[in-house]
């Protein structure tokens, strides 16, 4: 079963229905107690953003709130039938009516918190004020009630959002322990979005249960933290914390919206028993991925974002993944030219890279010797580049299924796939063509479909971004290409039933996302 816990500042509808519920047993003691309650207290609690009712007083306050109301409809009654209104009883009138605002107020759902956390609330977190951990609490509490004892939902999904800062007291926890702890002996899957300050809030517990834990997402809002006196560098929280390192049965791991990681690699994650790492949208450097590859045997899926490395001896050993079957990398590097030539992944079937290093992908299929299926070649700087390397590193792959790039593939290329050459086994191509060559280009697949042996795939899916002018619309019709051409592809549509698609593209605009085919 699968929960997803919200900001409740977006849904209030939720914490609505949650209070409409009928009374636990430990409600029904609380209301039995006889025991004096504080009615001063309980009429500040509506206009205080740290005062928090017990179970016990907040029965006692909805009490109060009914007497209240009908101490305001006596005063209404009176007023009108009194030909003479006395101040005093207005006044009598003004302040009831007050009494009942700040009871309704004070026992609202996001004003209350469970029993078992109020104390620890009160004692360890009061700094932190905002009604929406109240409101989280309450949530939390009542989703836990619909679980026996010893059990709990297997996927979990936490977002929590806004600028609100908790920098929190020494030797107290912060409030994300307390909302997770419940949870996390029984999660398979945990998903998170924190803001920074409450990552290092997390990374900076002593201990948390995730022995069942096998999928774990980190999304780290923007930096909320505005105190300039702590600016965390949340490479060194990663690496001090040890919470991670006791998951024994963490198979996927994927970060996100955390940037300029230079020492990921000393972070405490299981990466030995990995088998998907998605790191796509967490800059780090050359050196720190190349490291936590070499510690990353068991690599089944990997996706990654690199920026510049000064570390030119990260290159100098080999990278043996035995298991990997679909890599994408978006490199934004100008150093690590050989990495490729170093890695090794025998079982490689899908790979998507975009780097100005392209060329190296040539000796990594050799060295390999992998049988790679889906291919997607990009340059992060420049999609209108002539790609002629792309001659010979398609010859390597005979077993390729699906081709995609944004580059410029040569007439050279293009007629050895015209003529079954290169690709015996292509389903699918996409690439960019110039607007000059948009009918070769065309003639080329032509070709390949007319000449195709009874052993030769059917090729049933073409598309191509043309390359054109700036100055010609994008939104424009493509009625810029020559009725020759719109023809010949209408023809060879209907010949043999293809999906054959020519789309506006420019030169100057670069368009391209990794996305892995391959789920794991």
């Amino acid at each position: 079963m699968s929960h997803t816990i919200t900001d409740p500042g977006l849904h209030p509808e939720l914490f609505l229905r949650i209070s409409s519920q009928n009374r636990t047993h430990e409600e029904n003691m609380a209301f039995k107690d006889d025991s004096p309650v504080d009615r001063d207290r309980l009429s500040d609690a509506g206009t205080s953003n740290t005062t928090i009712l017990s179970d016990r007083e907040t029965w006692a306050a909805k009490a109060i709130l009914s007497e209240t109301l009908l101490e305001v409809e006596r005063l209404n009654l009176e007023i009108a039938h009194a030909p003479e209104v006395p101040d005093d009883l207005i006044a009598q009138r003004d302040k009831a009516v007050a009494l009942a605002d700040n009871i309704r107020t004070a026992i609202a759902p996001h004003k209350r918190i469970p029993p078992e956390l109020s104390h620890a609330y009160q004692r360890d977190i009061e700094d932190w004020s905002s009604s929406r951990g109240r409101q989280l609490f309450l949530f939390l509490s009542q989703l836990r009630l619909q679980y026996p004892t010893g059990s709990g939902p297997l996927t979990l999904e936490f977002y929590i959002s806004g600028d609100r800062t908790f920098v929190g007291r020494l030797n107290t926890l912060h409030p994300i322990i307390y909302l997770l702890s419940p949870f996390l002996p029984f999660l398979r899957e945990l998903h998170l979005f924190l803001p920074l300050s409450w990552c290092v809030g997390l990374l900076m517990a002593p201990a948390l249960n995730l022995a069942c834990l096998e999928v774990l997402s980190l999304d780290c809002d923007v930096d909320d933290i505005d105190n300039p006196m702590f600016h965390p560098d949340i490479d060194d929280f990663l690496a001090a914390t040890r919470i991670f390192s006791v998951a024994s049965g963490l198979r996927k791991l994927k970060l996100r919206g955390l940037s300029d990681f230079v020492r990921l690699h000393y972070a405490r994650f299981p990466w030995v028993q990995l088998t998907d790492l998605d790191l796509s949208a967490a800059m780090l450097t050359a050196a720190s991925a190349v490291n936590i590859l070499r510690q990353c045997s068991q690599l089944v899926g990997c996706h990654l974002r690199t920026c510049s490395s000064s570390n030119l001896n990260i290159l100098q050993m080999e990278i043996a993944l035995p298991y990997l079957q679909s890599l994408a990398w978006i490199q934004f590097d100008h150093i690590a030219e050989h990495f490729f030539q170093c890695l090794v992944v025998p079982s490689l079937t899908e790979l998507r890279i975009a780097s100005i290093f392209i060329p190296e992908i040539a000796s990594m299929i050799q060295n390999s010797q992998c049988s790679v299926e889906i291919l997607q070649c990009e340059n992060p700087h420049d999609n209108s580049q002539v790609a002629p390397y792309l001659d010979d590193i398609l010859s390597r792959m005979p077993t390729l299924v699906e081709f995609e790039t944004s580059l410029q593939v040569t007439m050279s290329t293009l007629e050895k796939i015209s003529s079954g050459e290169l690709l015996p086994c292509l389903k699918v191509w996409k690439s960019s063509t110039p607007l000059e060559s948009i009918k070769p280009f065309v003639s080329a697949f032509e070709n390949r479909l007319r000449n195709q042996d009874a052993q030769q795939t059917t090729l049933p899916q073409v598309r191509s971004d043309i390359l054109r002018p700036q100055e010609i619309d994008r939104c424009r019709p493509l009625s810029w290409i020559p009725e020759s051409v719109a023809e010949q592809v209408e023809r060879i549509r209907d010949e043999y039933g293809i999906d054959l698609q020519l789309r506006p593209g420019f030169t100057w605009c670069l368009d391209f996302s990794l996305r892995l085919r391959i789920l794991l």
